[in-house]
């Protein structure tokens, strides 16, 4: 009996805390319900709260229309770099006198400056070139530098390779016979002409000592195509090693004149 009696007492003690708690809440709700109406009204029918609250708005709207132009206008003291490949070398040398061995056909920049800059740079960049200047140069291993222009002051420029170990061989000259080499046009055939002439024997072929070694045959190519009868022709002289390969050297003279005849058909004894 005096156990259901404290039973009962608890029940009505956990009541009241609920009651109590659940009125606090209704009266924290409806004071925040009142202050966020108050609040609305203010800013809704006041003129100065009502202002401020769009020159907020106008501002925030601004900066995410103009986020692009305002990065790009603090990024633009920055440095970037721009990696451009693939230029040509440019070779300063007598070439009629003097063959070069190991440099490189191209050359890669690395360009670094303002991103104004290097847009600019972008712009202009077909005026860049890499030079290897050789003129001061002799005969044998060196090495040389390679030289930018082209590239505004504004920007810092490395070249890679910046230098190139490379070898300066004089050329030489031999003289040499050309045999002539008839070409044949479709439907036509070798038997249709005699051996073409040629008015010059003779060619003179600059070229480094290794190039030379490796001629075996200098021919004056003949074109008879579209041919019949006899004809005269200019033929262009080239430089063959022994696989059959063209090989490129200096000639002189590049042409000679070639005089083809038809040959002569057998009269039929019997016609």
């Amino acid at each position: 009996m005096i156990c259901t009696m404290r039973e009962a007492k608890t029940d009505m003690s956990d009541k009241k805390r609920v009651s109590r708690s659940m009125h606090w809440l209704r009266r924290f709700c409806k004071t925040a319900v009142n202050w966020v109406s108050k609040l609305f009204d203010q800013i809704v029918y006041n003129k100065r709260a009502s202002l401020a609250v769009s020159v907020m708005a106008a501002v925030a709207i601004c900066i995410s229309v103009n986020f692009e132009d305002l990065s790009a206008m603090f990024v633009n003291g920055s440095q970037t770099t721009l990696n451009v490949s693939g230029i040509p070398v440019e070779v300063r040398i007598d070439e009629e006198q003097y063959k070069v061995e190991g440099l490189p056909n191209t050359a890669d920049l690395t360009v670094t400056g303002t991103p104004a800059d290097i847009q600019v740079f972008r712009s202009q960049q077909s005026n860049v070139t890499v030079t290897a200047n050789l003129t001061s140069f002799g005969p044998g291993r060196n090495e040389v530098p390679l030289t930018v222009s082209g590239v505004p002051d504004s920007l810092s420029v490395t070249v890679n390779p910046e230098s190139c170990s490379i070898n300066i061989i004089q050329k030489q000259t031999r003289t040499f016979d050309i045999k002539p080499e008839l070409l044949l046009g479709s439907g036509q055939k070798a038997s249709d002409f005699q051996t073409p002439v040629l008015d010059q024997t003779k060619v003179r072929i600059t070229a480094s000592p290794n190039e030379l070694n490796a001629i075996r045959t200098v021919k004056a190519l003949v074109d008879a195509s579209g041919q019949s009868g006899d004809f005269t022709v200019s033929a262009v002289i080239a430089a063959y090693n022994a696989n059959g390969d063209k090989i490129t050297v200096t000639m002189q003279p590049q042409t000679v004149t070639a005089t083809v005849k038809a040959a002569q058909k057998e009269e039929n004894p019997n016609g």
